[in-house]
């Protein structure tokens, strides 16, 4: 969403799902509550290790949810501050394998108007998206060659989830 509205002021068409982050300061359980118990939303996963498992507000590790609304898949990252950078993190599943997108510092919130509707957006949304996208950010990069977990230049590996920390940190629901 975030590249379709710098880039094409809009909803890119031949998109899959739809990429919303959050701040990893201001998350809260109630979203996850949400997520389970609005009709109009329906839970697929929970990904990445939930702190609230050990009693505490914060996520602490890669944490995403995704749910589909209206035949639509959303997923909802967290981004960290990890001082002079920020980061998602994600998994490929079949292999247990922790990834990180790095991203620069994020300076500040700016509202933006995609299709009648406010959004916030890193007020820094270039270097954000160079970072994910390249210098050449600004050409149609068709979906199906986008590789999400390998096509990025700010993606690395950082492990593997254990399979004692697997059944908290993978939780798939139908």
């Amino acid at each position: 969403m975030f590249s379709g509205w710098y880039r094409e002021c809009g909803i890119i068409p031949h998109t899959t799902d739809i990429d919303i982050a959050i701040l990893a300061s201001e998350y809260t359980s109630s979203i996850e509550k949400t997520f389970r118990n609005d009709d109009r939303m329906k839970l697929y996963w929970i990904l990445g290790k939930v702190a609230s498992i050990k009693g505490t507000e914060s996520p602490d590790d890669s944490l995403e949810l995704s749910v589909y609304m209206n035949d639509v898949k959303y997923d909802v990252f967290t981004l960290y501050d990890s001082g002079d950078s920020s980061w998602v993190g994600g998994m490929v599943v079949q292999t247990k394998t922790k990834l990180r997108w790095t991203y620069p510092k994020l300076k500040g919130l700016c509202s933006a108007e995609l299709l009648g509707e406010l959004f916030y957006v890193p007020c820094n949304s270039l270097e954000f998206i160079t970072t994910d996208y390249g210098s050449t950010w600004f050409k149609v990069f068709h979906t199906s060659k986008y590789v999400w977990h390998k096509s990025g230049s700010n993606i690395k590996t950082v492990g593997k989830w254990t399979d004692k920390e697997w059944p908290y940190v993978y939780q798939l629901f139908n």
